[in-house]
């Protein structure tokens, strides 16, 4: 990563992927990578270019992956939405529970990252998603988060909606009963299957 080694990278994963699998690929290695990386950056012992160097190799894996999946044609699939809040700009994570979802045989919209809420409302309004899915990484994108999951919560009121990352531990998530937190690749799984 520090010496920008794409050809590195890329055989690395690849390499997983073949012995591991896909999932457990970026469950085991690129994850906690990736977290070992944050770490290394809040104490300055990595930069920002190689940090964003390393998440776009990551990104680009993921959106190749959920590109090759074939559409659903499962009469029982779930139509899921997915997108991150204004200001959030961590995507891997979702990417990644996108192409869990659309791997487990269901329809997936994928809006991204920092997506204003007038643009949710609206993919909901013509798309009509079963389920809503959204995280932040950190709590810097909210002046209060727990206003922000109650604002979706009823905008949203007859839709499922699974929350990950730091807004999945928000104080009084439990109360919204529209509001799923997600905290594992399993969790997700179980959240989508009715």
């Amino acid at each position: 990563m520090t010496g920008f080694n794409e050809n590195g990278v890329n055989e690395i994963l690849l390499r997983s992927i073949i012995h591991s699998g896909f999932e457990k690929t970026f469950t085991d290695v690129v994850f906690p990578f990736l977290k070992r990386v944050g770490v290394l950056w809040h104490t300055g012992s990595v930069n920002a270019g190689a940090e964003h160097f390393i998440s776009n190799i990551f990104r680009r894996r993921l959106i190749a992956a959920i590109d090759s999946l074939p559409p659903s044609t499962d009469p029982g699939r779930k139509k899921v939405l997915f997108f991150l809040p204004e200001n959030e700009l961590h995507e891997i994570g979702l990417l990644f529970y996108t192409y869990l979802v659309r791997n487990m045989g269901h329809e997936t919209l994928y809006l991204g990252q920092s997506t204003p809420f007038n643009a949710i409302e609206n993919a909901v309004e013509r798309w009509h998603p079963d389920i809503l899915v959204t995280g932040a990484l950190s709590a810097l994108p909210f002046t209060k988060p727990e206003d922000y999951l109650k604002h979706l919560s009823t905008s949203f009121a007859e839709k499922k909606i699974l929350v990950s990352g730091t807004l999945a531990y928000v104080k009084g998530i439990k109360s919204l009963p529209n509001l799923f937190a997600v905290q594992s690749v399993e969790k997700l799984k179980n959240s989508i299957i009715p």
